[in-house]
């Protein structure tokens, strides 16, 4: 979704071209100023100090109303002067919404205040020293160019039910799969799928969609439906972020590998993983080469002897796909390009480490496996911080599905044969946490 900001220097006539662009557009208009009369007119101001609060007050307002649309999911434009000490908060909400802002700057002596304010979309610079000469209609097609991306999925319920089969096929899903796609897409709901993308309520929204679907007999699939119209809201949103192509579509193919993993567990395809995918739709897991890694703060006690952090500090936490290649070579590159990537998209996101917690980092398989493997090669780039002993949730992983009788797990790779023989013995694999080594995985200052 995006909003537009109208901005510019003192008596660049911001209200006025706030007024004309919101009604040539049908959009809605916030305007500091106006808040400011309100607010002056019913409680007045005696003082300058009285009067830079009534300014505040305005500005928080603002800040609110704006925050209504953008839950509400949205357009509107905004016309403000936007100081330093307001657009800190604006730049916030569009992070957190997933919002494209548009800049109309209005400019005759060119500031630098406003050099530095681009919101995080578009910016069109518009000179107003004769207010007359501006061209008008040129503005208005610019600012629909910029707008026309975000429309493609708003108006109607085809263009919602082709964004997510087009998505489906780009994503290379089973035949089977795209036939029950094409059923099940119109039933998708708009509004469930914004809120997958919100990180503030995509949590709880899979949780109600998992609830509401639950005796559905689709398998998930129309859970997945609704997961894929989040994704195609994302991808214009992720892109407007500077985000390539190539990361959405690398970590939106979870969901193929999730329905091909539940055909090798249960024989059909199905989509059981909403309690973990809404963490890619909310943008907080990113795949970058070989790994996932998600936005996290640290667990509690997690330290080792390079790495004493404190609380709640932000941190990386890497995942591994089924199908990761944990080669030395594809591990490190994935290293290297979320060192690249994170500061790039999440500028204030300054983690100060990166860690696992995985049964692949568990010392018990360590002794199971032979020198030069790549799990053990993995192992290596990480400072072990605790391992827990107790418990087999490799099992699931391992061998695809639960067994009443361990006798029966499969053999199909050494790595199967000999967890296998460790487990009919009684043994444990249990998993490891770990933060990766700062020689290969830097974090950030």
């Amino acid at each position: 979704m995006y909003c537009i900001f109208v901005a510019g220097i003192p008596a660049s006539r911001k209200s006025t071209m706030a007024a004309f662009l919101g009604e040539q557009l049908g959009l809605p208009v916030l305007s500091k100023d106006s808040v400011k009369e309100i607010l002056f007119d019913t409680l007045g101001f005696r003082s300058r100090a009285e009067k830079v609060r009534l300014g505040d007050a305005a500005a928080r307002m603002l800040c609110y109303a704006a925050e209504q649309l953008m839950r509400a999911g949205q357009p509107f434009l905004l016309e403000n002067n936007f100081e330093d000490r307001t657009r800190e908060a604006f730049l916030s909400l569009l992070a957190r919404h997933r919002y494209t802002g548009i800049t109309v700057a209005l400019t005759g002596d060119y500031r630098a205040v406003y050099r530095r304010f681009a919101a995080n979309g578009p910016r069109i610079v518009v000179d107003t020293t004769d207010f007359s000469k501006v061209d008008t209609a040129a503005l208005l097609g610019r600012l629909r160019a910029c707008i026309a991306p975000h429309l493609t999925l708003q108006q109607e319920e085809f263009s919602m039910t082709d964004s997510i089969l087009a998505l489906a096929r780009e994503l290379g899903f089973h035949p089977s799969v795209l036939e029950r796609l094409a059923a099940l897409a119109p039933r998708a709901e708009e509004a469930e799928a914004r809120l997958l993308t919100d990180p503030a309520a995509a949590g709880g929204a899979a949780a109600r969609l998992a609830e509401r679907c639950r005796n559905s007999g689709e398998n998930g699939l129309d859970i997945l439906a609704v997961f894929l119209a989040a994704a195609a809201l994302d991808r214009q949103a992720w892109a407007a972020r500077g985000i390539p192509d190539r990361v959405f579509l690398d970590t939106m193919g979870c969901f193929p590998r999730f329905v091909e993993e539940h055909f090798v567990s249960f024989g059909i395809r199905g989509f059981d993983r909403h309690y973990w995918a809404w963490r890619q739709t909310a943008g907080l897991l990113f795949r970058l080469g070989t790994l996932e890694y998600e936005l996290r703060t640290l667990p509690e006690g997690l330290r080792t002897a390079s790495f004493d952090l404190a609380p709640e500090s932000p941190v990386l936490s890497i995942h591994i796909p089924s199908d990761a290649d944990l080669s030395r070579a594809s591990v490190l590159d994935s290293f290297r390009q979320a060192g690249e990537f994170f500061p790039q998209v999440f500028p204030d996101f300054c983690y100060r480490a990166a860690y696992c917690s995985s049964w692949l980092l568990s010392g018990n398989l360590r002794t199971l496996l032979p020198a030069g493997s790549r799990i053990r090669g993995f192992q290596d780039l990480f400072e072990m911080a605790g391992c827990d002993e107790s418990q087999n949730s490799c099992i699931i992983w391992l061998f695809k599905r639960e067994y009443d009788d361990p006798a029966g797990y499969p053999e199909d790779t050494s790595l199967q044969r000999s967890v296998k023989a460790f487990l009919l013995n009684g043994g444990k694999v249990g998993f490891g946490t770990g933060l990766a080594a700062p020689a290969a995985f830097p974090p950030r200052k």
